[in-house]
């Protein structure tokens, strides 16, 4: 709150718990839902966090879409997954 005015970064907090997947020791990508704009709907967020000696916190790279897409990027990303077994990508990563 500053001069009296609430902003919607004072009310609308994360939900719940974010999600976070380690990339590496100093990069991670973050899965959240906070209300957002005027209506405070939900909208989910997946952002890249940095750890680095110059920058800690959320970067530029990431997407913010309404919940009510979230059931669409879902299946998109079980396509991807899919799309991606049958050409044996996954393969690739197993140990010998």
């Amino acid at each position: 709150m500053e001069n009296g005015k609430i902003y919607s970064h004072d009310e609308y907090r994360n939900e719940f718990k974010p999600f976070e997947l380690a990339i590496t020791d100093s990069i991670k990508v973050v899965f959240s839902v906070a209300r957002k704009g005027d209506l405070g709907l939900p909208h989910f967020d997946i952002r890249l966090f940095a750890d680095t000696d110059r920058y800690s916190g959320p970067t530029k790279q990431g997407i913010n879409l309404s919940v009510d897409r979230l059931l669409d990027f879902s299946s998109i990303i079980q396509d991807l997954v899919d799309k991606c077994d049958d050409y044996g990508f996954f393969e690739e990563f197993e140990e010998e």
